[in-house]
């Protein structure tokens, strides 16, 4: 029976319109991954934070890849400076979810540092692996002109986690890295499969 993957994408949807709220590259970014993985066998499930009463709990976007609508806070898009307040109610739900799925996912994908604050929890309370990937990082966006907000993180107490971890194990970013989508399938399914065979 193929893998499954969790990918867990707090702040933006894949649904999203690209160009339109918060939709850009991240939310592509996403569904591509997860399209790719599926064409290779690995079952997807993404969690986002649910932004609409209407949104649906569960939406199948295509063949092995599903889109979770996942109730944590104001069931409404809301301002950036408001979500760090929403990674313990986010991760809460997870929990309460996996739990009671009767499956648990092969490993976690956690995108940006959101994710990672409710991946890096999501982890320790279930002993799955997490590969992180963060999209933007304040100092580059600092060194690029870009400017970011290093004093909202600096208020959100969290573990850093870079890399894949298990256990007492760490990948170090270089090895992760920021890859084209083609270049993550590949990494993701050597990483699922080397769980499956005790590797990882």
């Amino acid at each position: 029976m193929p893998r499954r993957l969790a990918i867990l994408s707090l702040h933006t949807s894949p649904l999203a319109q690209p160009g339109t709220g918060d939709g850009g590259g991240m939310n592509v970014y996403v569904r591509s991954v997860a399209d790719a993985l599926a064409r290779a066998g690995v079952r997807c499930d993404v969690y986002t934070r649910s932004e609409s009463p209407e949104a649906p709990p569960v939406v199948t976007v295509g063949p092995g890849v599903r889109v979770h609508h996942v109730v944590a806070g104001p069931t409404e898009p809301v301002p950036k400076e408001q979500l760090p307040e929403l990674t313990a109610p986010f991760t809460h739900a997870m929990e309460a979810h996996l739990a009671g799925s009767g499956e648990l996912p092969a490993l976690f994908h956690a995108n940006y540092w959101l994710s990672g604050v409710a991946g890096h929890a999501l982890k320790h309370e279930f002993g799955l692996p997490l590969v992180s990937t963060f999209h933007t990082l304040a100092r580059v966006k600092a060194e690029a002109g870009a400017g970011d907000d290093p004093d909202l993180r600096a208020r959100h107490p969290r573990k850093p986690v870079v890399g894949v971890e298990q256990g007492g194990e760490f990948a170090a970013p270089g090895q992760v890295g920021l890859h084209r989508v083609r270049e993550r399938s590949r990494q993701f399914g050597k990483l699922l499969l080397g769980h499956r065979l005790g590797r990882a």
